[in-house]
């Protein structure tokens, strides 16, 4: 067949099957469009979930604990001998950190376990108490 022959004969294929051209055209047409507003999708919710995080304040907060709080690290402590020497966290180391670059905030916690007991029922939990921050001496006048 010569190329005349197979151009007519594709052409006159397409006027026939229009129908049937025309809803492939639209279905590829639809699967492109329905990737192209996933992705976008994908990458928006991306950035809303990364700021959201990053407002958050949970990926820029580093506790740091004594080793004596530890009783579940059991043989990765150190030797009793060696404990000894270990500064314990208080006002002093406090201060310390709190002078270090890029530290906004220091300020202790108080954490244990405890049960809590409540008609006769009694559950294991955990409890952390932090400072109330105090107001500036300006805002306490009455």
């Amino acid at each position: 067949m010569k190329t005349r022959d197979l151009s007519e004969l594709a052409i006159r294929n397409l006027r026939e099957a229009v129908l049937r051209n025309s809803l492939t055209t639209l279905g590829v047409a639809v699967g492109v469009a329905s990737l192209v507003a996933c992705s976008r999708w994908e990458s928006a919710s991306r950035l809303l979930l990364h700021k959201r995080l990053t407002r958050s304040g949970l990926f820029d907060a580093v506790f740091v604990t004594s080793l004596r709080n530890f009783r579940a690290l059991g043989n990765l402590l150190p030797p009793i001998r060696q404990r000894k020497r270990l500064a314990p966290l208080d006002e002093d180391v406090r201060q310390q950190l709190s002078k270090l670059s890029n530290v906004t905030e220091v300020y202790p916690q108080i954490r244990f376990v405890t049960d809590v007991r409540l008609a006769g029922k009694s559950e294991s939990t955990s409890v952390l108490a932090c400072p109330i921050p105090r107001a500036p001496a300006a805002h306490l006048t009455a």
